[in-house]
């Protein structure tokens, strides 16, 4: 259908991003798709396709993330980290808080060997975040977050400018996914994934910018 991302792991292996339809009892179901291909001998093989239901509200239901945990060989969740820069897994219930301290430190530039979500959140919105986006970290509240399980609007996306080592803030892309328990009354586990966006946000804005201005004299051009 629509292929939206391609991320190349190396020369014989990328991970593609789709949006595809799929036929269940005469009824069609849209779904985003992550498939890792692999070129072997003259063909391509595909292997753990990871697939979010799309719903008709056009809120995204996870839960492929639940029995990443279960595989044997963890290649499921090795997927995952080659998708995204960093990945954080927090379990509500008994307070555990994991993730890779070198995808982290490559990304934020710190860590401090964080071991509980308060800890890592104090840190990233004093530390890391630029002032100016502060607000985006709103999400992570008590009240909005029940509102969404029970509505079912169980992923979040939200994009801001964090502290870099290379430059003094980049953009990433978070989405935070909520896992409820059965009960719909409290979350049970939440998934944090960043992307680092910083060079196709900088074309958006400077685009933005282009668009707004004459060619000639850089005056703001009348539509605008």
């Amino acid at each position: 259908s629509e292929c939206y991302n391609v991320v190349p792991v190396d020369d014989d292996k990328c991970i593609v991003s789709a949006r595809i339809a799929l036929k269940k009892n005469d009824e069609e179901v849209i779904v985003d798709a992550s498939v890792n291909c692999v070129r072997k001998d003259a063909g391509i093989n595909f292997f753990y396709v990871h697939m979010t239901k799309i719903n008709d509200d056009r809120s995204l239901v996870i839960d492929a993330f639940r029995d990443s945990s279960q595989t044997s060989d963890g290649k499921y969740r090795d997927v995952i980290h080659q998708v995204y820069d960093v990945v954080l897994e927090y379990s509500c219930f008994n307070n555990t808080f994991k993730y890779r301290h070198d995808e982290y430190r490559k990304l934020f530039g710190m860590d401090k060997y964080y071991i509980n979500v308060d800890q890592w959140f104090w840190s990233l919105v004093s530390e890391c975040v630029h002032r100016d986006d502060a607000d985006k970290l709103d999400v992570f509240r008590d009240s909005d977050m029940i509102k969404r399980i029970k509505t079912h609007q169980n992923m979040i996306e939200t994009e801001f400018r964090i502290r870099n080592n290379v430059k003094p803030y980049i953009w990433v892309k978070m989405y935070v996914i909520l896992v409820p328990d059965e009960e719909l009354s409290k979350v049970k586990e939440m998934y944090i994934l960043f992307k680092n966006i910083d060079e196709q946000k900088s074309a958006e804005l400077e685009n933005q910018i282009l668009a707004r201005k004459d060619d000639v004299t850089s005056v703001w051009n009348k539509s605008y």
